[in-house]
């Protein structure tokens, strides 16, 4: 059965070696902003949680959130995942982030993601707010 399961901080070393391409993946879409390092440093201090989608030892892919403030709200940002077959496990880690969202006292959880993966969500009760625009 495949599982989501958050990642200690002091547990992050030990798991790393399995989930880095994926991380390294994710983050190769956020143009720079963020690096596999950065995200390894932010996970082991707490600041970000690793979330790993499993099978036993078989790892089917990776998410990193985060709790932001904004003025008005608290929110559960996942701003990377990546994996394979995602059809397997996609509504198990929304529900996942959803429970982690209420967890934390967030008034909602929201995602960074491409087009094709925001339809995928949108399916499972997700509502596609706005879209980046980058100009450089």
């Amino acid at each position: 059965m495949i599982k989501v399961s958050p990642v200690a901080k002091d547990a992050v070393d030990a798991v790393w070696p399995d989930v880095m391409d994926y991380v390294k993946r994710a983050v190769d879409r956020t143009d720079g902003e963020y690096t596999a390092e950065n995200v390894l440093f932010f996970c082991k201090t707490g600041t970000m949680q690793l979330l790993i989608i499993h099978e036993d030892w078989d790892v089917y892919g990776v998410a990193i959130s985060q709790e932001v403030h904004y003025p008005g709200r608290k929110v559960l940002e996942c701003f990377a995942m990546g994996g394979r077959e995602m059809n397997l496990w996609i509504k198990q880690f929304l529900d996942m982030l959803k429970l982690g969202a209420k967890n934390i006292g967030a008034d909602y959880c929201k995602a960074f993601c491409r087009p094709g993966l925001a339809k995928v969500v949108k399916g499972y009760g997700g509502k596609i707010r706005c879209h980046e625009v980058v100009l450089e």
